[in-house]
């Protein structure tokens, strides 16, 4: 959320987050799963917690649209079936990849009903 309220001072309107739930959580993104983390926080916990923060902001902040870019990481490809669940778990609109990463836009309208077809997007979209 302080992202958003810093860029309301700036009077931005529209903004693009990117992130990956995978490195933001402390469980569920083997090999970076430290032994034994204090905090429990799987990638779907990271984005829930996104997601409620964003409520909040546009609650406050109803003149900045915000989107959500979610990224595959190429070097970690043990987590793209996890983001597309997530996605579709939680709604997609757009998906694109470049050389490092794929990025899955999250808004309320679905063009994907599986994550199996979701994947199927992302590898039709390579450069």
């Amino acid at each position: 959320m302080e992202a958003i309220e810093d860029f309301h001072r700036r009077g931005i309107v529209y903004i693009e987050l990117r992130f990956s739930p995978h490195l933001l959580a402390t469980i569920g993104n083997d090999p970076l799963n430290e032994d034994d983390p204090e905090e429990k926080i799987t990638p779907e916990d990271v984005l829930e917690e996104v997601l409620k923060a964003n409520k909040i902001a546009a609650e406050k902040y109803p003149s900045i649209m915000v989107r959500f870019l979610l990224c595959g990481i190429v070097a970690f490809p043990q987590w793209s079936q996890e983001t597309a669940e997530l996605c579709v778990k939680y709604g997609v609109a757009h998906v694109s990849r470049n050389f490092f990463n794929s990025q899955i836009f999250l808004s309320s309208k679905r063009v994907a009903s599986s994550p199996t077809k979701l994947l199927r997007m992302i590898e039709c979209e390579q450069p």
